[in-house]
């Protein structure tokens, strides 16, 4: 997924898996929690954040993290019931809901427009 979308850095909390090997794309592979692990990146507003992860609980740290950060884009990759009871987790502990706003999902959109404002696409006309 990473070479796929040009993305350099790598995180992984699995030692096994956060290896050159597995990511030979990346400039940079780090082996960490998702709670720390944007104190070791250099986060700025010209950075993209796209979180994938195997579990609901590691996409939802990882995005309260990533919210954190100054980065103009940040996504999350996941399945609708996934994401929806991440957002929802996430709004309920938000001090300001409006910081779930700054993320996307999912990156595969053609046009990215922040969670909450997406609307259904339009119904076919009835013919």
């Amino acid at each position: 997924m990473a070479a796929l979308t040009d993305l350099r850095v790598v995180v992984d909390i699995r030692p096994e898996y956060a290896t050159a090997a597995h990511f030979p794309e990346a400039t940079v592979v780090i082996v960490s929690d998702f709670e720390t692990a944007f104190d070791k990146l250099k986060v700025s507003t010209g950075s993209i954040v796209v979180i994938i992860s195997t579990n609901t609980e590691g996409n939802e740290v990882a995005l309260e993290s990533a919210l954190k950060m100054p980065a103009n884009y940040t996504d999350m990759i996941g399945s609708k019931d996934k994401n929806d009871t991440v957002f929802s987790h996430l709004t309920a502990k938000a001090s300001s809901p409006k910081t779930i706003l700054l993320a996307y999902t999912p990156l595969s959109d053609s046009t990215p427009v922040p969670r909450r404002q997406r609307k259904s696409p339009p119904a076919s006309p009835a013919r």
